[in-house]
């Protein structure tokens, strides 16, 4: 899953991966992808059109990266301890 503002070039950001075969990957932030503006693409796709995407094929499920922009270095998310 993506957003239309990574198929229209810009940096993907924000990836995180779901379930052994989905990943969402978006320009920008997640939670501010405006609804509709979602898109089903296969992740080949979305790695041949930038290589910088290739650490995310060994996502854990329920891993996720980010980086500040395109060419920035990937950061891992860090799990918040839930509280109890």
């Amino acid at each position: 899953m993506t957003n239309l503002g990574a198929l229209r070039g810009g940096p993907i950001t924000e990836v995180c991966r779901w379930e052994d075969d989905y990943w969402e990957m978006f320009a920008g932030p997640g939670p501010d992808v405006p609804e509709g503006e979602g898109r089903l693409v296969p992740l080949g796709c979305v790695l041949a059109a930038d290589p910088s995407l290739a650490p995310v094929v060994e996502l854990a499920v329920g891993e996720g990266l980010w980086r500040d922009g395109e060419g920035g270095g990937w950061n891992r998310w860090e799990r918040q301890a839930t509280p109890g």
